[in-house]
């Protein structure tokens, strides 16, 4: 099941500014599934430097607020 439009980190909310779910940004991406993408937001993993410019432009951000937002969402350990 699809997970909600929900901007509860700065990395999910740079994804709900952009007006995307986190299924359709994987689906934009299409290198990154939708679990990936819900674990780079809550912190679990961070996504790798090659695909950092795609994401910027996917998102319509640059890619140095980017990179701020990957920084301020909380590293989480499992």
């Amino acid at each position: 099941m699809p997970r909600p439009i929900t901007g509860e980190t700065p990395l999910a909310r740079l994804r709900v500014e952009a007006g995307m779910s986190q299924i359709q940004l994987a689906q934009r991406l299409g290198t990154v599934s939708e679990p990936g993408i819900h674990r780079w937001e809550t912190g679990r993993t961070r996504p790798s430097v090659d695909i950092l410019p795609r994401l910027a432009a996917t998102l319509g951000v640059s890619l140095e607020s980017l990179v701020h937002a990957i920084v301020e969402t909380p590293r989480r350990q499992e």
